[in-house]
């Protein structure tokens, strides 16, 4: 209905301008008495850069009135145009009136009405019908006997208002009434309407409150017939011109009977969220030369389904079980930065958190890349200190420091590239055994590495091929007994604390192409990269090989990751997309394996596929499939037929989410029809089964 608003203000600001400036008027013929002032014969009357065109016009002197008609056309700047047999300007009393007239713009919406009037501030619309589709014979069509407009109050009133389907009358509202100003207003937003054989009939109420013009509030109360009710509520604020931010709290309870059939752990589900960002946080507080900002999140709730009944989650929240709040401050000048950070995880697949490892927090600081004084010999540096904690389990508080620094030349013309790295590394943590214990590890490590390195390009007649190829040469020299203490270790401390690990000799072997078309019509790139140990006595490490062509309208990527040590694979990807204009598959698999621990990790396919059938029918249809576990994880297909002014959208859809049952980690699946009815230019209402 406000779109309907816009097109009828847009068509009131061409008659706004009577007495408002200087109009130019040009005619075939103009002549005149001491009472009228005639033009005829093509005539354009100009006021800005709006046209009026037209067959006769006829001023009287003594009323102040304009008459204009005789195939009247109204061209704004905006494209907009306006067809009317008559309009009368009462410049005086600032008064226009229309006769029969049409609107329409450039995106194909049209208004037309048997009389309009505008008096000073009001405005008045008489048997208006409105429509994006085709003039004769609309698919839809709004109509009402009667709009009215006041520019001073910005309200708007319609009377008798009937929307038809073809010539036929689907709905009719005898009033409606609503302001009209760009100023955010509260009232009644859109409802939300469902359906699932589980939870019954679903019915949302969003109720807006517009606080001031920095701060708004939106409740959302909702109820789910077999299930219960709940109220969300969410706090949306800009408490500058650099910094906003958003909080959101929920409850829901469920009925006893719900609860025990699915076994669930809760009978309410409740939480809170928050965001908020700033991009200058002390303003001229700040040292000099600086500048700063912040960003954080947050979500806490008692299980996953208090997620589950939102409408829409945050945008910060991923489709990952573990949900993460986030604190991070930065400050940072050309020369360096400094951070503070802070982690802490819900397992939604999880009964208790208390094993759930937290960073609580981190500090860095980052020196960036500074010559020493030559163009070619460059130096850059790092420092952490870190604090990871959990109710049970092991714990970690550690620092870390790191300098690398490199020189690098080239030879023969630079076809030979050479950099000579050396790289310093300082860690020194304690570690909390679960309670039972600590352990001191620290170390000092040396990285010396020597790399040659080469690129070339040339042009071909169809295309142009680049190589790209390096060998790097590595050796860690440990500074006191920081290796003999490593190998001590446990495992999962490894795991879970250390970013490095030690290394023996190690050359490093990388090779990268590139294939160009001229027409386009193929691309391939290739890269490969393979870790070779002298003193091992299994000397390969893992090969890393991607490769991507792309042919017309078909593209195939390939990642794939080798281990001689355990002579296997322990990661490997496929994608192959076919697109043209009517259709487009796209699919995908994926397959991840602890080769240590002989377990697959990841094995998924996923498929996406569309078909354009003619202009108006699409069909679609997705899934997404573990092979591992044998089940589909989701699953969605349907078509949308688009008729350009309006549009529906059927699909049946299967998902799963994850929910906390009395055991433990759960899952609830569902199939659900999905209607969706688009209106343009009004938008898209959704209606689930």
């Amino acid at each position: 209905m406000h779109r309907v608003l816009a097109v009828i203000l847009v068509f009131f600001s061409v008659v706004s301008w009577a007495g408002e400036g200087e109009v130019q008027l040009q005619a075939e013929q103009i002549s005149g008495d001491n009472v009228h002032l005639y033009a005829r014969g093509h005539i354009v009357l100009r006021y800005k850069k709006t046209l009026f065109l037209a067959d006769f016009a006829d001023y009287d002197k003594h009323q102040k009135r304009l008459t204009v008609q005789g195939g009247v056309r109204i061209i704004n700047p905006d494209g907009s145009r306006v067809q009317t047999q008559k309009v009368t300007l009462n410049v005086e009393e600032k008064q226009v009136v229309f006769q029969k007239f049409f609107y329409t713009d450039k995106e194909n919406i049209w208004l037309s009405s048997l009389a309009a009037e505008k008096k000073k501030q009001c405005y008045t619309l008489k048997e208006a019908v409105f429509s994006t589709c085709a003039v004769s014979n609309p698919d839809w069509h709004l109509g009402f006997s009667e709009a009215d407009y006041n520019a001073t109050s910005k309200y708007m009133t319609l009377r008798d208002i009937k929307f038809y389907v073809g010539d036929t009358p689907i709905f009719y509202f005898p009033y409606l009434a609503f302001s009209t100003s760009r100023e955010r207003s509260s009232g009644l937003l859109m409802p939300r309407f469902g359906y699932n054989t589980k939870e019954g009939f679903i019915y949302e109420q969003p109720i807006y409150w517009a606080i001031d013009r920095s701060m708004d509030l939106e409740f959302n109360p909702q109820i789910r017939t077999n299930r219960s009710l709940g109220l969300y509520a969410t706090l949306r604020f800009a408490d500058s011109n650099h910094s906003e931010g958003l909080i959101r709290a929920g409850y829901f309870t469920d009925d006893k009977d719900y609860a025990s059939r699915y076994n669930l752990k809760n009978d309410s589900h409740y939480g809170l969220e928050g965001k908020y960002e700033s991009s200058d946080v002390w303003g001229k507080q700040r040292p000099e030369g600086y500048r700063d900002a912040l960003y954080a999140n947050m979500v806490f709730f008692n299980d996953i389904d208090y997620l589950n009944l939102q409408k829409k989650n945050l945008p910060h929240l991923s489709d990952s079980y573990l949900k993460e709040s986030r604190f991070n401050y930065m400050l940072y000048s050309q020369d360096h930065y400094f951070g503070l950070n802070a982690k802490y995880f819900l397992d939604a697949n999880k009964e208790s958190n208390r094993e759930t490892l937290q960073e609580l927090p981190s500090l860095r600081w980052h020196k960036y890349t500074s010559s020493f004084g030559f163009d070619n010999l460059s130096y850059s540096m790092d420092a952490k200190l870190s604090h990871f904690v959990r109710e049970k389990g092991n714990q970690s508080g550690q620092f870390e420091w790191v300098l690398p620094s490199t020189y690098h030349f080239s030879l023969l013309n630079d076809y030979l590239k050479i950099s000579l790295s050396e790289e310093l590394y300082a860690f020194a943590g304690n570690f909390d055994l679960n309670g039972t214990g600590r352990v001191h590890y620290d170390t000092l490590l040396a990285t010396h590495k020597v790399k040659l390195s080469s690129d070339l390009l040339k042009p071909y007649r169809y295309g142009t091929h680049s190589i790209e190829w390096s060998v790097e040469y590595a050796h860690q020299d440990y500074l006191g007994d920081g290796l003999a203490t490593y190998n001590t270790l446990d495992r999962s401390l490894r795991k879970d604390f250390l970013s490095r690990e030690p290394f023996d000799d190690r050359v490093t072997l990388a090779l990268s192409q590139y294939w160009y078309s001229n027409e386009q019509l193929l691309s391939a790139k290739q890269r490969i990269s393979q870790e070779y140990y002298p003193d091992r006595d299994k000397k390969w490490g893992d090969l890393r090989h991607e490769l991507m062509l792309e042919y017309r309208n078909w593209r195939i990527v390939n990642l794939l990751e080798y281990s001689f040590r355990y002579q296997g694979i322990s990661e490997m990807s496929n994608k192959f997309l076919y697109h043209t204009k009517r259709f487009t598959v796209d699919m995908e698999h994926f397959w991840r394996k602890d080769l240590e621990l002989d377990k697959v990790l990841t094995n998924e396919i996923a498929l996406n596929a569309r078909y354009q059938y003619n202009d108006t029918l699409k069909l679609f249809g997705s899934m997404a499939y573990d092979l591992e576990q044998k089940h589909s994880k989701k699953w969605r297909s349907g078509f949308r037929y688009d008729k350009g002014c309006w549009a529906v959208e059927l699909s049946y859809e299967h998902d799963t989410k994850p929910i906390l049952e009395t055991t433990g980690g759960g899952s609830l699946s569902s199939n659900t029809f999905v209607v969706r009815l688009s209106l343009v230019p009004f938008g898209e209402s959704e209606i689930k089964q």
